[in-house]
């Protein structure tokens, strides 16, 4: 089930992605970093679970850290560490409502290595706690 919604959040984030390319475009006229943000986009959606460096992922961009916190700042607004807690809020919020996987079982999925820890950090990102928010939106 968890690998059947994360092929569906990767053709999301494809979608997404093709928009963003073309406003960013229109925007800024940005053709010369575009594979950059492209292969960027898909490291971010295939390895948001794992603990990845900024260095790693540098290393595989070709481009230096500093190129790297720049990039994100600019095509994201964030950082690469918010960006990356950003979707695994999102595949959270999604596992709780869509499917029964027990809260620790999802935590544990996404990357978290404590129940705990998860709790906290999805807490403070959508002001309730992940057992609320599945009762409150809950659809199967």
């Amino acid at each position: 089930v968890f690998c059947e919604l994360l092929t569906v959040i990767k053709c999301f984030c494809v979608a997404d992605l093709k928009n963003n390319i073309v406003n960013m475009e229109k925007i800024s006229g940005i053709s010369k970093n575009i594979d950059r943000f492209i292969e960027l986009e898909r490291i971010v959606n295939e390895r948001f679970i794992s603990d990845i460096s900024y260095s790693e992922i540098a290393a595989e961009l070709h481009i230096s850290e500093r190129q790297l916190i720049r990039l994100t700042k600019k095509y994201y607004n964030e950082s690469l560490s918010e960006l990356m807690r950003k979707r695994r809020m999102e595949v959270a919020a999604m596992l709780l409502t869509d499917t029964e996987l027990s809260i620790e079982i999802i935590s544990t999925d996404i990357g978290y290595k404590s129940k705990a820890a998860f709790y906290n950090v999805f807490t403070r990102y959508f002001g309730i706690t992940p057992a609320a928010y599945r009762n409150a939106n809950k659809k199967i």
